[in-house]
């Protein structure tokens, strides 16, 4: 066609907009060609592809057409409603549905058919430069934006990542934690797509009599799934069964310690500065101030055999009156034996003679 490549400037097609235009130079060539009817004329299709940047021209595309380097309104919208479908099962869906236990194989899965993928972050032309990656990086605290890239999770003896699946090797206590599946859509600006707790079911901890032992909530890595979702919302619970107490009916032995709601960090920045002062009477609006970095280790003093039982903590999130969800990201099940009296110190004592 008689065309050099450096000619060419053959960007994507910008958002929402019209195909970026053919250089003049390149357009006058063009036009010499075609009255001098010259074979070397370009086809239709062949100027589609300089105008888009495909095929032969692709190498040529170093600069992109202007786009929105943000979220519309209306696809923040989108990634909302993708995270708010996201459901607890949804991890153990390679396993029936059911936890696994330690060990065992794990293997998490985020769909296409997402709306914010299908309709954003799968066009290329939307944002030329992003990426898509797992990671279940946790934010150095509760100030740090939802939108700030994590690590993003490679191949190695614990993980075998595919594009959006990912596969656990074996459940370990370094493998749990909060995965994420999204896209870095621009430089430094972070979306996720799906998420998903894992935790070991019913890891088991087994104490002596009198120690003191940290729960820890594994649930740090969900403060981005908070912060980007912060009109609903949310609290933390730990859910505890405890099984010593034979006598006492199911009602008893099952209960809910340090139920605590989380702050809400959504702010109106079209309020003015003083619109957190005028509404702080109204906790429903804001929440309390706590964070996950608030409630992710609970102490247990002085522990005894009665409080043998199962322990989960519990991310409960009430989207509006009539949906709500719950996600769990730790699950223990904790022994505690019985105190030592004198006839196992004795018999520990014949051991050692």
């Amino acid at each position: 066609m008689g065309l050099r490549l450096r000619q060419c400037a053959c960007p994507k097609p910008s958002q929402d907009g019209t195909d970026c235009e053919i250089p003049p130079e390149t357009a006058g060539m063009i036009g010499n060609l075609l009255v001098n009817n010259s074979t070397d004329a370009p086809t239709g299709s062949a100027l589609e592809a300089i105008l888009k940047g495909e095929g032969l021209w692709e190498p040529c595309n170093r600069h992109h057409c202007p786009y929105l380097k943000t979220l519309n309104a209306e696809e923040d919208l989108l990634v909302l409603e993708d995270l708010n479908i996201q459901r607890t099962e949804d991890t153990w869906i390679s396993s029936g549905g059911l936890p696994q236990r330690i060990h065992g194989p794990l293997k998490l899965f985020c769909p296409s058919s997402r709306n914010s993928r299908k309709k954003i972050f799968d066009k290329s032309e939307r944002f030329p430069k992003s990426k898509f990656y797992w990671t279940r990086s946790i934010p150095t605290s509760s100030k740090e934006p939802y939108d700030i890239p994590g690590v993003p999770i490679v191949n190695s003896n614990l993980f075998i990542v595919e594009n959006d699946h990912l596969t656990i090797r074996s459940l370990e206590p370094s493998t749990m934690g909060i995965y994420r599946f999204g896209y870095e859509y621009d430089p430094g600006y972070f979306e996720t797509i799906c998420f998903f707790p894992v935790y070991i079911h019913q890891w088991q901890q087994v104490l002596s009599h009198g120690v003191t032992f940290d729960l820890v909530c594994n649930s740090l890595g969900l403060w981005p799934i908070i912060s980007k979702s912060a009109k609903t919302k949310w609290f933390v619970y730990w859910n505890v069964t405890l099984l010593e107490k034979e006598e006492q009916n199911d009602t008893e032995k099952h209960k809910l310690w340090w139920y605590t709601e989380l702050k809400n960090s959504h702010i109106n920045k079209h309020e003015g500065n003083n619109s957190f002062d005028n509404q702080t009477d109204n906790p429903s609006i804001f929440g309390t101030q706590f964070t996950l970095w608030d409630t992710e280790y609970k102490r247990l003093h002085d522990t005894v055999k009665e409080m043998t039982g199962y322990y989960e903590c519990h991310i409960f999130n009430q989207i509006n009156s009539t949906f709500n969800r719950t996600f769990i990201t730790q699950s223990i099940h904790l022994i505690i034996k019985s105190p030592s009296n004198i006839w196992t110190l004795v018999s520990d004592k014949s051991l050692f003679s």
